[in-house]
């Protein structure tokens, strides 16, 4: 085999196996959303609307909408224990809105099912990165 035959074989194995890394197990390809992601979902199902989880909020979760401060909204989560990173069981974030119950015991309008939870969770147990 030549040379360049054996790279082409190599290049070949890296693309599959990357791939292959890439399979949900269920055909369809998953990709591990990062924090800007999740922050345009946050305003797409309207946890930002006033009195909600906007940068006034009383709770928790406070998510400032203006420009710049994805940083600062992003360690808020950690700071105030929303995200356990590589564990979406566990938190906060995940739990509350998946389950309809917030983490005081009250009802939460139950927002986060299907492929968004799954792309959340995924998000988390893959780090939760930025």
């Amino acid at each position: 085999m030549t040379r360049m035959n054996s790279v082409k074989h190599v290049l070949l194995a890296l693309g599959l196996g990357t791939m292959a890394a890439a399979c949900d197990g269920g055909g369809g390809m998953t990709q591990t959303k990062m924090y800007a992601d999740i922050q345009a979902d946050m305003k797409s199902l309207t946890c930002t609307q006033s009195g909600c989880h906007n940068a006034a909020a009383t709770n928790k979760l406070k998510i400032d909408t203006t420009a710049g401060k994805e940083m600062d909204n992003y360690n808020a989560l950690f700071t105030n224990q929303l995200v356990i990173k590589n564990d979406a069981a566990n938190s906060p974030l995940i739990k509350v809105p998946s389950t309809g119950t917030s983490t005081s015991g009250v009802s939460h309008v139950k927002t986060l099912t299907g492929s968004k939870l799954m792309d959340w969770q995924t998000w988390v147990n893959a780090g939760a990165p930025f």
